[in-house]
């Protein structure tokens, strides 16, 4: 799965605050779930003030298996030390692919979430650098993100 079109976040000068309804439950209603939240940021949520903060397209199928599909939006931090399971976003020569950070036996490699990748190993390439850690995914469920 590639990133493309990957650019730096840019705040609003005003946090733009939306009514939260608080705990939605995709089982049983629960009864004790009906009060109201506070008013909730998405720029707060996702820390889009931090400079550190990038926002990425992504494209292809290779990491569906983490719940990231094609032309989704990926908030990633660069300021972040990925850890294992982590999905990261990396630089392989001029091109942003993302994967899943492991280490097996001490050497880390980057992992596809589907079938279709191999892995590739860290230090294979001499042009690969981990570029950032996604830190949430914004997924459309009625084609809002044309």
């Amino acid at each position: 799965m590639k990133a493309v079109d990957v650019r730096p976040i840019v705040p609003s000068d005003e946090p733009k605050l939306m009514q939260q309804l608080g705990q939605l439950a995709c089982g049983f209603p629960s009864p004790g779930l009906d009060h109201e939240e506070p008013s909730l940021s998405l720029d707060e949520l996702v820390g889009m003030r931090a400079p550190s903060m990038f926002v990425g397209r992504a494209t292809g199928r290779s990491m569906t298996g983490k719940g990231i599909f094609d032309r989704d939006f990926l908030i990633i931090n660069r300021a972040l030390t990925p850890a294992q399971d982590d999905v990261i976003v990396a630089r392989i020569g001029s091109e942003f692919t993302v994967k899943t950070y492991c280490v097996s036996n001490g050497v880390p490699f980057l992992q596809a979430e589907n079938p279709s990748g191999p892995p590739i190993r860290l230090g294979d390439d001499e042009e690969c650098e981990i570029w950032g850690v996604v830190t949430f995914n914004l997924h459309p469920l009625r084609g809002a993100f044309a």
